[in-house]
C-alpha cells in the first residue's frame, strides 16, 4: 500500500489489551497543531513533557512534545502516554485521527525514520531484530547494529573499494602506469576476508534470531517425549509404554545460555498401516527437513535393530546427536552418543552444553559482528563475487574497463546494503514485517 508521506500518521505504539500505560504516537507536520488541539497547551517546546487531562475527562495523561529533525522518525513528534486500558487507548487514537492524523501503516514510523536519514536499512532491520528477540544474545546483536556500529563498518569497506576503484580509473586515464594493478591485489583481499568473515556468522545469526529448531527423533518407545519433558523440565508430552503415542509433532521453547531452541518432539518412525499414524510419521519427516539440529534417540537399553537403522538413514543429511536414552535400565547399545536418562534426568545437563556448543560453533570469523538479515547477506554474497572476480581479473590481465565495472558493482551491493538505491517492493517487504505503531 502506498501511504502520502506528508500526511501526519497516528498509532498505538503499546501492546493491545490491558496494562499500567498506553502510548499513542503522532509524527508529521500537523502532529504538534493536533496535540495542542486536544490539550490546549499553547506553547509546547520540543523534548518536554506536559501533564494534562484530555477533553471530556477521558483521560489524565502526559504528552510529550519532539521538533523535528531530533525525533525518531525526524518529524515532528508527539507521544501521548496515558493509562493502559484498551478504551482509552483507543479514544485517544480515535480523537487524533478525527482531528486529522491518518492510521499509520505497518513500520511506517521507522520507514519515515529511514527516508528521512534518521537511520539507515541495517539499522533500520535492527529495529525489527530487537522488537522480536527473544533472548538476550540476540538483543544485544540487535542492539550493537542499531547504534550504528556495523553501518560504518560497511561505510569504511565503501570507501576502501572507492579508493581502490579511483586508482584502477587512473591507470585507465594514464596507461604507461601498466602493471600497477597488480599492487591493489592485497588491499582488495584483504577487503575480500573482511567481507567472507562477515558472511561466515550468518548461519549463527539466523539461528540466534529464528530460534534453533531441534527435532527430536526415533522409532516408537525409545523416549522422545520424556525427554522433551526431562529439557523442559515439567510434562508437556503424553508419556506412556504404549508405542506411537505422539501423533502430531509438539513444540515447545527452550532457552539455553541465552539462545532460544525450539523444541520439536515427533511421532516414532516406523511401519505403520494406521491412516493417523502414517499422517504424524509424514508430518515427522517434514520437520526433519525444517531441522537445524537432529536429536537422534536410542533406547540404551537395547540393541540397535533395523528401524533404528532405517531412522538413521533418514536424518544422515542433517547435523545430529546420537542420545542413548533409558540407561537408567541398563546399556545394551553400543552406539556412540550422549548418554543419558530422561526418567532420572542424569545426563540432560550435558545434553544442554551440547545443544549450546552447536550453536557456538556456528559463531564465524567475525569476534564482534553477528549478520542476522538474509537480505544483508545477501548484498556481501553479491559484493564478494564481484571482488572474487576483480582479483582474478587483475591477475590474468583483464581489461581494466571490466574491473572497474566489477568494483563499480560491488560498491553498489554495499551502499544496497546500507539502503541506497532500494526499491520500493523491497522496502514494502521489510517494513510490513513491523507491528503498527514503531
Amino acid at each position: 500500500m502506498v501511504f502520502n508521506a506528508d500526511d501526519t500518521i497516528a498509532a498505538i505504539s503499546t501492546p493491545l489489551g490491558m496494562g499500567g500505560i498506553g502510548v499513542v504516537r503522532l509524527s508529521g507536520k500537523t502532529a504538534f497543531l493536533i496535540a495542542k488541539h486536544l490539550s490546549k497547551i499553547e506553547n509546547p517546546q520540543t523534548h518536554s513533557a506536559y501533564h494534562v487531562w484530555l477533553p471530556d475527562d477521558i483521560d489524565e495523561i502526559v504528552m510529550t512534545f519532539f521538533k523535528g529533525p531530533k525525533s525518531y522518525t525526524g518529524e515532528d513528534v508527539v507521544e501521548i502516554s496515558c493509562h493502559g486500558s484498551p478504551f482509552v487507548v483507543q479514544k485517544i487514537l480515535a480523537l487524533a485521527l478525527s482531528s486529522g492524523a491518518r492510521q499509520a501503516g505497518k513500520g511506517e514510523f521507522t520507514k519515515r525514520a529511514f527516508l528521512n536519514g534518521k537511520v539507515d536499512l541495517i539499522q533500520a532491520e535492527s529495529v525489527l531484530s530487537l522488537i522480536s528477540s527473544q533472548t538476550e544474545a540476540a538483543a544485544k546483536i540487535s542492539t550493537f547494529q542499531l547504534h550504528g556500529k556495523f553501518s560504518r563498518l560497511i561505510d569504511a569497506l565503501k570507501l576502501k573499494m572507492l579508493s581502490i576503484l579511483s586508482e584502477i580509473q587512473g591507470a585507465i586515464d594514464f596507461p604507461e602506469d601498466i602493471g600497477h594493478e597488480l599492487k591493489l591485489i592485497p588491499r582488495v583481499t584483504i577487503i575480500f576476508d573482511q567481507i567472507d568473515s562477515l558472511l561466515s556468522t550468518y548461519p549463527y545469526g539466523k539461528l540466534l534470531r529464528n530460534g534453533v529448531n531441534v527435532v527430536i527423533v526415533g522409532k516408537p518407545n525409545v523416549g522422545k517425549s520424556s525427554l522433551l519433558n526431562a529439557l523442559l523440565r515439567e510434562s508437556r508430552a503424553i508419556v506412556t509404554n504404549i508405542p506411537g503415542t505422539t501423533r502430531d509433532a509438539i513444540i515447545e521453547s527452550l532457552n539455553i545460555g541465552g539462545v532460544q531452541f525450539n523444541l520439536i518432539d515427533t511421532a516414532g518412525i516406523h511401519e505403520t498401516t494406521g491412516t493417523i499414524e502414517k499422517e504424524g510419521i509424514a508430518i515427522a519427516k517434514r520437520q526433519i527437513d525444517r531441522a537445524d539440529l537432529i536429536l537422534l534417540v536410542f533406547d540404551a537399553s537395547a540393541e540397535l535393530d533395523v528401524i533404528d537403522e532405517e531412522v538413521k538413514a533418514l536424518v544422515a543429511h542433517k547435523p545430529c546427536m546420537a542420545i542413548l536414552n533409558k540407561v537408567d535400565l541398563g546399556v545394551y547399545n553400543k552406539t556412540e552418543g550422549l548418554f543419558l536418562s530422561a526418567q532420572t534426568g542424569h545426563g540432560i545437563a550435558e545434553l544442554e552444553t551440547a545443544m549450546l556448543e552447536f550453536v557456538v560453533n556456528k559463531k564465524g570469523k567475525s569476534p564482534d559482528i553477528v549478520l542476522m538479515s538474509e537480505r544483508q547477506a545477501d548484498c556481501l554474497r553479491k559484493a564478494k563475487k564481484l571482488l572474487q572476480e576483480v582479483i582474478s581479473g587483475i591477475k590474468i590481465g583483464a581489461s581494466l574497463d571490466i574491473i572497474s565495472t566489477q568494483l563499480q558493482e560491488g560498491v553498489e551491493a554495499l551502499s544496497e546494503m546500507l539502503g541506497a538505491r532500494v526499491g520500493d517492493e523491497v522496502l514494502d517487504k521489510l517494513f510490513s514485517e513491523f507491528c503498527v505503531g514503531k
